[in-house]
């Protein structure tokens, strides 16, 4: 039978032993959590840049271009007011030529695909900048042609690209500000425990000998 002086003693050591363990986990655990926060925020900053950088598939004004719908949804058609062509800064008019008609055709059975000429949708990156023409959902993918007619008018863009909005933008979004709040808190987490374990260590008395249990 273990006497009581040494189960007190063991008693002690293994309240020790669980304390040290609850400081170094105290440690561990925001550094992980900092770690999952960077790389949520690293994630949401390279979304946000896809979704704010991507100029899409560029059509040929005027004339036809062929593109391929890979997944069905809703597609945004933009007018280019400002960027560089052929290393050349170019700057046009939000509101296109008087008499420029789109019209998109699905090449299985030519039918043409109904579009809604949406305004007011802006796109700014770096110096480039994008105004929208109308939106148009494509219920299959497929093949797809895009005739644009419009009065000769030398470099006006126009491109189509899938609609970011809302879902990828948002996603954009949640991925940078949980990056951000949970940064903010595994910081003060870490930070508290770290000023804890030195005050622990500043007001601790002498260490007391103990000695070896016996028997």
């Amino acid at each position: 039978m273990l006497s009581e002086k040494t189960r007190d003693i063991r008693g002690k050591t293994r309240k020790a032993h669980c304390k040290r363990t609850m400081r170094i986990l105290n440690i561990i655990f925001p550094v992980i959590v900092l770690g999952c926060a960077l790389a949520l925020g690293v994630l949401g900053v390279r979304s946000f840049l896809s979704v704010v950088a991507d100029e899409g598939l560029h059509l040929a004004t005027p004339g036809f271009t062929k593109v391929q719908i890979l997944k069905p949804g809703d597609y945004v058609l933009w007018n280019q007011v400002k960027t560089v062509q052929n290393g050349t800064f170019r700057t046009f008019p939000d509101e296109v030529p008087d008499g420029t008609k789109v019209e998109i055709i699905h090449e299985k059975d030519g039918s043409t695909v109904p579009w809604k000429a949406r305004v007011g949708m802006r796109q700014t990156s770096g110096v480039s900048r994008k105004v929208s023409l109308g939106t148009v959902t494509f219920t299959e993918p497929g093949n797809y042609g895009i005739a644009i007619s419009m009065p000769p008018e030398e470099g006006r863009s126009f491109s189509i690209e899938p609609s970011k909005f809302p879902q990828p933008f948002l996603s954009a979004i949640f991925g940078l500000l949980a990056g951000i709040f949970l940064g903010i808190g595994a910081v003060i987490w870490l930070g508290a425990a770290i000023i804890l374990m030195f005050v622990r260590k500043a007001t601790a008395g002498p260490k007391e000998s103990v000695a070896p249990p016996q028997g």
